[in-house]
């Protein structure tokens, strides 16, 4: 599947199964989006082949290979990164949709010839952008860096900003957006204030049947601005019981909008959502370092926007009918 030429080595991604499922467009397609580096590209066998070690040029570090010395591809490194740090079969990678095509696709690959699970759930989140709707970027010279904006406001302001917008959908940050989420932290902060003064019992039990709408929404594709939606409605409710003197009923909504923030004990060697971890052979975890992945009983989304499959392709335990197929290819699921 590796082939070299007078620059490094490439993988062919006609052999590699599956190829373009991120992506969910056959080779024929992207062969027409993909950008090509004429330079290279007499070599090439294919304009979408990826370089796995790119031979040594001045200035650049440099490493001993069998192939001469060099570097990893982009590709490569983060792939080995994932593997080490994570292990075989880690449950959600996410990243900008502007890395979907071809970097994430490019890091399946290496997983996919390797013969090695990788991610189970794929997640791609659109721009910060500006009031221009460009995205923020450098380049561009129109961003705010995260540290200089929270010099300037509250980190929590910041937290439920992105909380109110859908991560697939662009977020504006600017001072008239960032002004009016601080006025909507503002009006939880005086509900815990009030809670306070009224002397309300913070340890009140959790009204769980209440709760079931706010977990339906984050396991609607992560939905967080109707889950914000809820929290705020809790909120006016809890205000309108305080007002009418159901101290009762204020505890009980104050309590919804706090929700369950206690961490459940597990065994020792058992990961989140108590199944028990599965160390990759060799591999000592650093201290305080639970199971792998999430762990999670549920998938963390159902609808458009997540690719649900393992490092072969496939969704794991029950695998979907295919949305695409590229070659022989394997199933993805977007949900």
């Amino acid at each position: 599947m590796a082939y070299e030429t007078s620059d490094g080595v490439y993988l062919a991604v006609e052999e590699v199964e599956g190829y373009g499922l991120l992506a969910q467009q056959d080779l024929r397609q992207l062969r027409t989006t993909e950008r090509v580096d004429e330079g290279r590209q007499e070599e090439k066998r294919n304009p979408l082949d990826f370089v796995l070690w790119k031979l040594a040029k001045p200035g650049e570090p440099t490493w001993p290979s069998p192939w001469g010395d060099g570097r990893p591809g982009w590709h490569t490194e983060c792939v080995a990164m994932s593997l080490d740090l994570l292990g075989d079969g880690f449950d959600l990678h996410t990243g900008g949709l502007d890395l979907k095509f071809p970097h994430h696709e490019n890091e399946r690959a290496h997983a996919v010839v390797l013969g090695r699970p990788f991610a189970r759930h794929w997640m791609h989140h659109a721009f910060v952008v500006d009031t221009a709707g460009e995205k923020m970027s450098k380049s561009l010279g129109n961003f705010t860096s995260l540290t200089d904006l929270l010099e300037r406001v509250d980190h929590r302001a910041y937290r439920l900003l992105l909380l109110q917008a859908h991560y697939r959908s662009p977020v504006l940050v600017d001072t008239d957006s960032v002004g009016v989420i601080e006025r909507s932290l503002g009006t939880l902060d005086r509900l815990a204030r009030r809670a306070i003064e009224a002397g309300l019992d913070p340890e009140a039990p959790l009204d769980r049947p209440a709760l079931d709408p706010w977990v339906a929404a984050m396991e609607d594709d992560l939905n967080t601005v109707r889950a914000m939606a809820l929290v705020f409605d809790w909120v006016r409710q809890a205000n309108a019981a305080l007002d009418a003197g159901q101290a009762d009923e204020a505890a009980r909504l104050v309590r919804l909008v706090r929700g369950d923030r206690r961490r459940r004990p597990r065994p020792r060697g058992h990961g989140r959502g108590g199944r028990p971890c599965r160390p990759r052979p060799g591999h000592r975890p650093r201290q305080g370092q639970g199971g792998q992945g999430l762990g999670s009983r549920r998938p963390p989304a159902r609808r458009a926007g997540v690719a649900r499959l393992d490092g072969r392709g496939h969704a794991p335990g029950h695998p979907p009918p295919p949305l695409i197929q590229a070659g022989a290819a394997r199933h993805v699921t977007v949900r």
